[in-house]
């Protein structure tokens, strides 16, 4: 009958066998291609160390099956080169570590802190979609604001506004033909148009305005309705790619991945904008902006994102409404006097009164007359010397001047230019914010890649020194006499303040 081991040896044979086990696959993790990938990404060594390290671990592996690490006369020899050998990658790691800045964490920190990171690398991915729903909504905003250019849709909202609203006793809207052109004052060229025509023995000049100021102002009830919904949906949008959350969440996984200097939290608190040196990006070289020539633009990181939750800086939905009513100095050119006149030859040659239809007088502000259109140029150095508030114009209409009209046409130029302008201002205040969050997202990206081959960097660098911990634990299952090797202690990492 064999006799029974102790439990002694049985015990110290399962603990040997586990640490062999532990040992293999720390090296073999070394040594596969991925891990030199990344040392070799990450500068840990020059090129030709990393694999004269790589040939040197591959070789004990060949050689711990067949030697052994404890109980024979050559495991201390083999174990001597591990240790020197598993040093040396130490040193690597810990240089690559103290000039990241990375701090030193356990091996339950870092699994914490990888399960965050993927938390908020969702996060990122999240907003990124958004941001691109963003840039595709500022497209259409962009389209929007060229279809202003063009008042063909104006036209027919201004008709429907003429056609639907209560006109005033002497107001009308005529579509000019051969038969009024000349009746109603208007050249040839205006045949086919459509005018709001005004009795001038009904309407004097300042009701001929009131009445298109009311009609602007209904236009400008149906623009504001759409401008809104349209307002509301852009910053809804933006809202929603806004990083400013994103981005405080990153940085305190930052600070627990990374020493930051006093002088930099000392810094950063009287200035959150304003990043140490040390975190600068640069973006691009020669940059120009519209402020100021650099040869080279740099943009904080994250970290320094001003955490803003509301569009106070760039407005959106608070932009106040556009003014559709045209300024003092355009009502000449809209609404114009008219005094009918006989068409001879076709209308070829037009017979008119020597008089003039109307004369330009200023208010009392300005001490000259103006009494025919060829001096206009004196009335508009006049106009400039006086006061802006007392800047008009009041035409006087003559007995034999019976009509004034205003162009449909050129009323909706007009509705278009405003309409173009106002979504011109909502492109570009949304474009700077949109800028500032692209900017903003960016940097997140960088530092989520950053962050995470920090905690990589600081997992090789445990295992390594796990690789350590297993030699000391096999040497202490050895029988035999230990050579002392010329490390006998694991270096500790340089602390920060001493670097």
């Amino acid at each position: 009958m064999a006799e029974e081991e102790p439990p002694g040896t049985v015990q110290h044979t399962e603990s040997t066998a586990k640490l062999y086990e532990e040992l293999e696959s720390l090296l073999q993790l070394f040594v596969s291609d991925a891990q030199q990938k990344f040392n070799a990404d990450q500068h840990v060594a020059s090129p030709p160390q990393l694999q004269r390290i790589r040939q040197t671990m591959q070789q004990v592996q060949r050689f711990v099956p067949v030697v052994g690490l404890i109980g024979t006369p050559n495991a201390d020899s083999l174990r001597q080169t591990l240790t020197r050998t598993t040093y040396e990658v130490l040193e690597c790691y810990e240089t690559a570590c103290r000039q990241r800045r990375i701090r030193t964490l356990s091996e339950e920190t870092v699994e914490q802190l990888m399960t965050d990171w993927h938390a908020l690398s969702q996060s990122y991915d999240d907003k990124s979609k958004e941001h691109a729903t963003l840039t595709r909504l500022l497209a259409d905003v962009s389209q929007l604001k060229k279809a202003w250019r063009k008042p063909d849709q104006v036209e027919s909202i201004v008709t429907s506004l003429l056609a639907s609203g209560e006109t005033r006793q002497g107001m009308y809207v005529a579509t000019i033909d051969r038969q009024n052109y000349a009746q109603l004052g208007l050249k040839r060229k205006a045949l086919h148009t459509r005018q709001i025509v005004f009795e001038c023995g009904r309407l004097n000049r300042h009701e001929q305005i009131d009445a298109v100021v009311d009609l602007c102002h209904r236009f400008s009830t149906i623009f504001m309705q759409n401008a809104q919904h349209n307002l509301s949906q852009i910053e809804g949008q933006i809202s929603l790619a806004r990083p400013s959350a994103l981005a405080r969440k990153l940085k305190r996984l930052y600070d627990s991945v990374f020493y930051v200097h006093d002088s930099e939290n000392s810094s950063n608190s009287e200035n959150n904008n304003s990043p140490p040196p040390s975190r600068r990006r640069v973006l691009s070289q020669g940059a120009t902006t519209p402020f100021r020539l650099t040869t080279a633009m740099t943009t904080p990181s994250f970290i320094w994102y001003p955490t803003r939750e509301t569009a106070a800086d760039f407005p959106i939905l608070t932009m106040p409404a556009p003014t559709f009513v045209p300024a003092p100095w355009q009502w000449l050119d809209l609404l114009k006097p008219r005094k009918p006149y006989q068409p001879v030859l076709f209308g070829l040659i037009k017979k008119r009164r020597s008089s003039h239809v109307a004369a330009v007088v200023p208010t009392p502000s300005t001490t000259a007359v103006v009494t025919s259109r060829t001096n206009i140029d004196d009335a508009e150095d006049l106009s400039q010397r006086a006061e802006p508030s007392t800047w008009g114009t009041e035409v006087v209409v003559k007995e034999n001047t019976p009509f004034a009209t205003m162009s449909v046409d050129q009323l909706c130029q007009h509705l278009a230019r405003v309409g173009y302008q106002f979504y011109e201002d909502v492109t570009n205040n949304a474009r700077l914010g949109y800028h500032q969050d692209s900017r903003a997202l960016q940097g997140i990206g960088q530092d989520l890649v950053e962050i995470y081959m920090s905690l990589q960097l600081e997992t090789a660098r445990s295992n390594t020194q796990k690789i350590l911990n297993v030699i000391q634990q096999l040497t202490l299952l050895d029988d035999r006499p230990v050579t002392p090797t010329t490390n006998s202690s694991v270096p500790l990492r340089p602390s920060i303040s001493s670097a």
